[in-house]
């Protein structure tokens, strides 16, 4: 965030405002919507339109946290993203998803 804090103020502002308004609403609510996808079973995709900038924000709900927190893996610019690079934003998405995960299986393996 803070390279388009720096280069996109109001891009910026967008962006938290659109997580913000995500917090705010059920994710049905938001598939709905225009405002997420689910490109994988796992993995949704925030979808931020600031004036001549787009941005896609990938991330994830850890199940362990009873939905009081999404995790944000990246943020690109929709411009960047052609489909071979949409696919690699979903697969690193889903290998942050993985890392997040494994300390917390290791934990319950060991009975803590």
């Amino acid at each position: 965030m803070r390279w388009i804090e720096r280069s996109n103020p109001g891009g910026a502002r967008t962006i938290l405002g659109k997580i913000d308004h995500l917090c705010r609403q059920a994710f049905d609510q938001a598939l709905r919507s225009v405002l997420i996808r689910k490109p994988s079973a796992t993995i949704y995709v925030l979808r931020v339109q600031t004036g001549p900038f787009a941005y896609r924000l990938p991330f994830f709900e850890p199940l362990c946290r009873g939905g009081e927190l999404i995790v944000f893996t990246e943020c690109v610019k929709r411009d960047t993203l052609g489909r071979a690079a949409y696919a690699a934003l979903i697969e690193r998405a889903e290998e942050r998803r993985r890392d997040w995960i494994e300390p917390l299986r290791e934990a319950e393996g060991e009975g803590r």
